[in-house]
């Protein structure tokens, strides 16, 4: 019997390629609760530009948000990064997964998004998407018809983890934290499986989402185990090593920001554990990364959505992402020196 070989342009021929253009929702004033953080029950919708960012970061925070950050007055680089390492470390209360996840679904990430109000979520890499639901089980939430334009009609949410689950083995406290859980549909999100996250420059598209998400294929070598959703049912390991394709995921363009500062916040808190397992390249998927994350963290500046979302991820989890707080944090610490950290702990020259 004859082995089927999957090249390069038949993995390409695998997926979807419908383009579509994104649309931002209206803004809407922010609302400060007492304490000086967002009001959890203000609606918040579409994108805006934020504070203005520069070296003075300080300064431009809230009186509670300077005293949550006290420390780190004044320092940048290496002593900056290593401080807020620190503060984020401190007090935190990750629940179990199962938890954590539910309350992405039915707090962090719920409002009244609907076009007349309903309640419901904004699936990640499908922000064009509402999807009406309340409640902690990602099956309440269902997509209508194929929203999302990929061929899976009727899709419900599952979690993302920015930082894939296989790099650090589904380390209780890893993958539950919070602020790199996001809601997303199961179909993309399997797309992406754990693949670093890139540029559609980067390759050839093979799957798109209605809001521009890009699955990217990429002419080099990749483990079977890295991309399996990429095959036909047909095909085993033996057959795809044989193969030279590799692959990257773009988020859509008002979601690069949200997806570069949970990706930073989860280097900062975690980079001294065992974050560094399975197909992970330091790198594919972090160093040469960098810069991009700066770039995409700038361009798409924190909405409110977002900044609720940190605010309510601090009430229940007793941390804040402050690459969320304070929007040009990436250069502020540099890019240099979250590279050469990496570098060095990874021992790559």
């Amino acid at each position: 019997m004859s082995v089927q070989r999957f090249t390069f342009r038949t993995l390409l021929a695998l997926g979807s390629l419908s383009l579509f253009a994104c649309q931002s929702a209206p803004q809407t004033p922010m609302s400060f609760a007492p304490g000086g953080f967002l009001n959890p029950r203000a609606i918040y919708q579409g994108q805006s530009s934020g504070p203005v960012a520069s070296a003075d970061w300080y300064a431009q925070l809230s009186p509670e948000l300077q005293q949550y950050y006290a420390e780190a007055r004044g320092k940048t680089g290496t002593a900056l990064f290593e401080t807020l390492h620190q503060i984020v470390s401190r007090n935190n209360r990750i629940d179990d997964y199962g938890p954590a996840k539910g309350y992405i679904y039915a707090v962090a990430e719920n409002g009244p998004y609907g076009p007349n109000g309903e309640t419901g979520l904004i699936p990640s890499y499908s922000t064009n998407i509402f999807v009406a639901g309340s409640g902690g089980d990602g099956n309440r939430y269902r997509e209508r018809g194929d929203a999302n334009h990929d061929g899976q009609s009727g899709d419900f949410i599952n979690c993302e983890h920015t930082w894939p689950q296989s790099f650090f083995n589904k380390q209780p406290q890893q993958r539950a934290d919070m602020h790199h859980l996001m809601a997303t549909f199961t179909y993309p999100n399997n797309r992406r499986g754990h693949l670093p996250f890139g540029t559609a420059a980067e390759g050839q598209v093979a799957y798109q989402t209605s809001s521009g998400s890009k699955l990217i294929l990429r002419d080099r070598p990749l483990s079977y185990s890295t991309a399996p959703q990429f095959l036909p049912a047909t095909a085993d390991s033996e057959e795809f090593e044989a193969q030279n394709v590799d692959g990257v995921f773009e988020p859509n363009d008002n979601f690069k920001g949200n997806i570069a500062r949970a990706t930073l916040y989860f280097y900062l808190r975690w980079h001294r554990t065992n974050i560094r397992s399975g197909d992970y390249d330091a790198r594919d998927y972090w160093i040469q990364r960098v810069p991009m994350f700066q770039t995409w963290s700038q361009l798409d500046a924190p909405d409110a959505r977002e900044q609720r979302r940190n605010d309510l991820i601090f009430q229940k989890q007793g941390n804040r992402n402050p690459f969320i707080d304070i929007p040009n944090l990436a250069s502020l610490i540099g890019v240099e020196t979250l590279q050469g950290i990496e570098a060095q702990i990874a021992g790559v020259r």
